[in-house]
């Protein structure tokens, strides 16, 4: 039968806390604890009777060298008797919940024990039935314990009477005697354990105290008497819950209170793993000609992030220093313990078991281990270039993501990960569990600002003419590796011309014709073949070193020099080198790719057209691009091979990269807008997908989790800014020559960059706003003069156009802030027309959050026109006049001979006589001449719009739209007394209420029902959602 832990486990019961807090000690220092011999403590539980315990008051599990398993079940009793008296209801309970455990089918006999945990008892009484305990366990048969018992044996007169009192209880619990064997099985597994607790000058405490000392860092051994005291209140507060501890989910709360030591178990793991992050700090370079630059902005950026969000992207072009900010936060973290940082070129096997094997890690469990590292060091994973790990190896990543998101002990984790922008998308592919499971942020790795190129600049002089150059020259230069790489070629050559590059590929050609650093001539040549063979051979295995037995001598002869110039690291010495920047490999496979002249794609295919070698393959195109004669035919020849669309892909979309891009845009155009604009279509669609990031804000954002990354790629930002506004502008440029049928394409393209920039005022943001007002005022102006619903002759081509024409209306309305021009014509423009007023209505309230703030007036103006219906004197005297012309022309017709009336005349002729004057219908005067739309003001709710955001945003506005539907209501009313509808026998008066106020007299008109539309009781709708807001 169930019952209540917390009564069970006895509020205030603090022996019983005791007892549970010197097994926790055991487990906390992974020692020994009475009651199981030769075993450490792995797990502690209380109050486990809910979970067929019997024994339930504390479960002690312990784990043998080898792993086995042995579990200790307590009754822990501040005093007992031991007898078999009737009124000693406590030992018979011992004995009846031992027995229990005894006969569960998952107890392992001569391993697992079960007893009693006291505090006061008879000495003689306890020593006897230890005695009679211990001769169980040392008879191995039967016949030997019941030897003891026969007349001249060796048991006492104590122990037999213990015996005879345990025979009598067991006969009481079963029913039925015991036999001799049941009787020593039972005895054999029996402990009964005394403790010193609960007054002055008690042995336990402070021996405990000890043992948790052993357990603390030495600067925080002074906190052992806090860390037990907090032991027995985790006891007392578990026994209540029926709670468990084992060793990760004690530590990380021990840990809170003060520092711990290494675990013995884990601590040649953690060195090893030390190390390991030690080496790959040392793999990341930092300087640049020995100026270590610090950018404080974006490590208080990281703390913020790290403060607000579980995994932190940090991201940016190539070269922009995402990895330096990495190794300057691991090398702090190293300062203060264990740290786990993976690096993506060098980790190794297909799950985490085999990453820890690849590295001599024991067989510790995982979550143990960053338990651990999160105790006493930094609970935070950095993994380098984490969209560059190879798909054979990221099972290893998702190992320790999955294991720190599942896990409640690990709540406390973070996770640092740096990324390239065009990498972001891909990272999807293959880990959107844990992106749509966490919440994430970005730090964003720009060019260096004018400060720090300042710094640059005044510990290398010579630097300064490119650091402050140009736009373009800024562009590369103020890259902090490419910054790094033009020192070198200062140093290299102090007394040559100024090199001046525009673009990377400017750096690759100055790079590669230095055989990578300084040479000349043939020493030049040698080293440019060694790079290319480097490059062969790390293409095909990406996530593996360079194995030096496969290189030819010459390359061989090489790789001390290429290691001095900061080219290469060695890997294992005299075994294997890598590259030591990623940059480095790309620049080298670019040449490799060169090598082959039009065959390069072979050279791809032949490396298994790996994903990581898509930006190399865009550097080429941009060579190609800008210095070359045959980028066209290279895309046709890429997009008619049978390889993967990301090659075609990378070639097309790589001229983007190109600073001076618009200079030869023409080129581009000529060969995207050929075969009916095939490559431009394929353009616009990848780019999109290429080249954009979730929006960062919405990642940010308090969101469901669920909602917060659907919404962030919905709403997503550009991750080139530079590329965006080259391809805008070329869209800008030449849109006049682009089918409208992609028009739908080119807009989504604008909608990427306004995700980011609608409140600033930008040239590019300016310029696609009043594109898009442009296209709008044309769909506007066609839908007012065409008659039926379906889009004009130069609208026609699109499909789903109607949705076109709402992405236009949201676009406009978006960029209120930066263009609000824009947004007063063509709010103006849709109050002209009744048409476009009933059909837009519910777009623009759509934005009332937005427009209350920057177009109050022009919303409730807006709002006025479309609610504002007809008034019934008005209704009925236009009726009127048109019923008239309507006759006339009636009669001139029937004045006409019948064979000369056209089908349409002849149709009217053959009509009846209109009525004239239809009458006011009681619908109406619950109406009153407000709009009865249901859609956007049904049921009535104070969250309806626009009254929501204006009582908010612009109060007096929101009172001008009430009172002035209030007043066209009230007008509707007294017009409509005039009228008798079907419901009435004659036309009645209203008459007002007239009050005196100190200001003076004021009228009131209505009725009962009307004087409760405050309450938005039997009111138009719109007015009721206006009262209640």
């Amino acid at each position: 039968m169930s019952q209540s832990p917390e009564l069970a486990g006895g509020a205030g019961f603090t022996f019983e806390g005791s007892v549970g807090a010197l097994y926790l000690a055991s487990l906390l220092a992974e020692g020994f604890a009475p009651g199981i011999d030769n075993r450490a403590v792995c797990r502690v539980a209380f109050q486990q009777r809910d979970f067929g315990e019997p024994l339930d008051d504390i479960i002690v599990d312990s784990r043998s060298a080898t792993g086995d398993l042995a579990r200790l079940s307590l009754q822990a009793k501040r005093s007992l008797v031991i007898s078999q008296a009737k009124t000693n209801t406590d030992f018979c309970e011992v004995v009846r919940d031992c027995w229990l455990t005894l006969q569960k089918p998952g107890f392992r006999r001569q391993q697992d024990r079960y007893g009693a945990a006291v505090g006061s008892v008879a000495k003689d009484k306890v020593r006897a039935l230890n005695t009679l305990c211990e001769f169980a366990r040392e008879s191995v048969t039967v016949d030997h314990f019941t030897a003891r018992f026969v007349p001249g044996g060796n048991a006492s007169t104590g122990v037999r009477a213990v015996r005879n009192d345990i025979e009598a209880l067991l006969l009481e619990v079963r029913g039925e005697s015991c036999s001799d064997v049941e009787v020593k099985d039972f005895l054999a597994h029996f402990v009964l354990i005394e403790f010193d607790f609960l007054h002055d000058g008690a042995v336990d405490p402070p021996q405990a105290m000890s043992r948790v000392r052993d357990c603390l860092l030495p600067a925080e051994a002074g906190k052992a008497p806090l860390v037990w005291s907090h032991l027995v209140n985790l006891a007392r507060t578990s026994a209540g819950k029926a709670g468990e501890y084992d060793r990760a989910r004690l530590v990380r709360s021990v840990s809170e209170v003060a520092g711990l030591r290494v675990a013995v178990s884990l601590k040649p793991d953690l060195d090893k793993l030390v190390t390991l992050a030690r080496s790959y700090v040392d793999g990341i370079q930092d300087d640049i000609g020995g100026v270590k630059l610090d950018r404080p902005s974006l490590s208080v950026s990281l703390d913020d992030k790290l403060a607000a969000s579980r995994l932190i992207q940090i991201k940016g072009l190539p070269g922009s220093g995402k990895s330096v900010l990495l190794r300057q936060r691991v090398e702090r973290a190293l300062g203060r313990g264990p740290v786990l940082f993976l690096k993506a070129d060098q980790i190794d096997g297909r799950n985490w078991i085999g990453f820890a094997s690849a590295h001599g890690l024991s067989g510790a469990a995982l979550q143990d281990l960053l338990v651990e590292i999160g105790a006493i060091g930094t609970p935070v994973l950095y993994i380098d270039a984490i969209d560059r790990v190879e798909k054979e190896n990221q099972s290893v990543v998702l190992d320790v993501l999955r294991q720190i998101t599942r896990s409640q002990v690990l709540e406390n984790w973070r996770i640092v990960v740096s990324v390239r922008d065009a990498g972001i998308e891909m990272l999807r592919n293959w880990m959107a569990d844990i992106l749509d499971n966490v919440s994430v942020a970005s730090v964003s790795v720009g060019s260096l600002d004018d400060d720090e190129a300042e710094v640059i600049a005044t510990a290398k002089p010579q630097l300064r003419s490119l650091l402050f150059g140009t736009q373009a020259v800024r562009d590369v230069v103020r890259r902090p590796f490419f910054t790094k790489i033009l020192n070198q070629n200062y140093t290299a050559n102090a007394n040559g011309p100024q090199f001046e590059p525009a673009s990377e590929v400017d750096l690759i050609e100055n790079w590669w014709a230095r055989g990578g650093y300084s040479a000349t001539g043939q020493d030049a040549i040698a080293r440019q073949r060694a790079i290319v063979e480097l490059a062969g051979l790390r293409s095909r295995k990406l996530s593996e070193p360079i194995a030096l037995r496969l290189l030819s001598q010459p390359s061989v002869a090489l790789l001390d020099q290429l290691i001095l110039d900061g080219i290469l690291q060695e890997f294992r010495r005299g075994h294997s080198v890598r590259f030591s920047h990623d940059i480095f490999f790309e620049w080298a496979f670019f040449h490799a790719l060169t090598d082959r002249n039009d065959d390069w794609l072979e050279e791809i295919r032949s490396c298994g057209e790996p994903p990581a070698v898509s930006r190399v393959v865009e550097l080429l195109a941009q060579w190609e691009y800008s210095r070359g004669q045959g980028w066209g035919a290279h895309l046709a020849r890429v997009a008619g091979s049978q390889m993967r669309s990301q090659w075609t892909r990378a070639w097309l979309l790589g001229p983007m990269g190109i600073s001076n891009f618009s200079a030869d845009e023409g080129q581009f155009a000529n060969v995207a807008f050929e075969e009916d604009f095939r490559f431009l279509k394929k353009a616009l669609v990848w780019f999109q997908a290429e080249k954009t990031i979730p929006n960062q804000d919405i990642l940010a954002s308090n969101l469901p989790q669920d909602q917060r990354q659907r919404f962030a790629d919905l709403l997503g930002w550009p991750a080139d800014f530079s590329a965006w506004r080259r391809l805008i502008s070329f869209l800008l440029h030449h849109v006049s020559e682009i089918p409208v049928r992609l028009y739908p394409d080119i807009l989504s393209v604008f909608e990427v960059w306004q995700n980011a920039f609608a409140d600033l005022q930008l040239r590019t943001s300016q310029a696609i706003l009043e594109k898009g007002a442009e296209w709008l005022a044309e769909l506007d102006a066609a839908e007012v003069e065409r008659s039926w619903d379906r889009p004009s002759e130069r609208w026609g081509s699109i499909s789903g156009w109607d949705e076109f024409r709402k992405s236009l209306s949201n676009l406009v309305l978006k960029g209120s802030r930066s263009e609000p021009s824009l947004v007063d014509d063509y709010l103006r423009r849709l109050m002209t027309s009744k048409r476009l007023l009933r059909d837009r209505f519910e777009d623009i309230v759509a934005f009332s959050p937005r427009l209350s703030q920057t177009h109050s007036k022009l919303l409730v103006d807006f709002a006025l026109a479309y609610l504002k219906q007809e008034l019934p004197d008005d209704r009925l005297k236009r009726e009127r006049e048109e019923a008239a012309r309507n006759a006339e022309r009636r009669r001139q017709v029937l004045a006409k001979p019948e064979a000369e009336r056209t089908r349409l005349e002849q149709l009217m002729a053959d009509a009846p006589s209109p009525l004239i004057g239809g009458g006011i219908s009681h619908f109406e005067r619950e109406e009153l001449c407000v709009d009865r739309d249901f859609r956007n003001f049904w049921p009535e709710s104070p969250l309806r719009e626009p009254f929501h955001s204006l009582f908010q945003s612009s109060p007096d506005e929101a009172l001008r739209l009430l009172r002035e539907l209030c007043n066209h209501a009230m007008t509707a009313w007294r017009q409509f007394h005039r009228y008798r509808d079907y419901y009435e026998e004659a036309v009645r008066t209203p008459l007002p209420l007239e009050i005196a106020f100190p200001w003076g007299t004021q009228k009131f008109w209505g009725t009962d029902r009307i004087y409760q539309w405050f309450r938005a009781f039997s009111a138009p709708k719109p007015l009721g959602c206006g009262f209640m807001c």
